[in-house]
């Protein structure tokens, strides 16, 4: 049987090395990307526990009316006097907010077009009067 070639040997033993480090790297972040999968399983589990035991609401459903009887749940019940005043005056008291915030803006609208008007009539009487 005949011996393979000096040079042939010393070649396949660099690739040898260098699959060796391939190796490593590979086992590496194969570490790295089981490490993340857990992680990422784990919040899954908390997450699905979480939908379980807390209940999140909408600020809409929040602040719905309908209220809760002996026998259960029920839209149709009329809302007891305080209550309905209560949302009543809870009601003009947001249409009140958003007037105000509208009038606020358009003042504070006309208030910076007055403060560039004197600027640009400076400016243009400087111009007129250097010619």
């Amino acid at each position: 049987m005949a011996q393979p070639a000096v040079h042939r040997c010393l070649q396949l033993g660099a690739e040898n090395e260098q699959l060796l480090k391939k190796l490593k790297k590979l086992q590496t972040k194969n570490k790295e990307l089981e490490k993340d999968l857990a992680r990422i399983q784990e919040e899954g589990r908390q997450r699905q526990l979480a939908r379980g035991y807390v209940t999140n609401r909408d600020v809409q459903i929040q602040t719905d009316t309908h209220l809760w009887r002996k026998g259960g749940y029920s839209k149709d019940l009329n809302l007891e006097g305080g209550s309905a005043r209560l949302l009543q005056l809870y009601n003009n008291l947001q249409k009140r907010y958003v007037k105000e915030m509208k009038t606020n803006q358009e003042q504070s609208e006309t208030i910076r077009n007055l403060t560039t008007l004197p600027d640009e009539h400076t400016f243009n009487g400087a111009i007129e009067g250097s010619r």
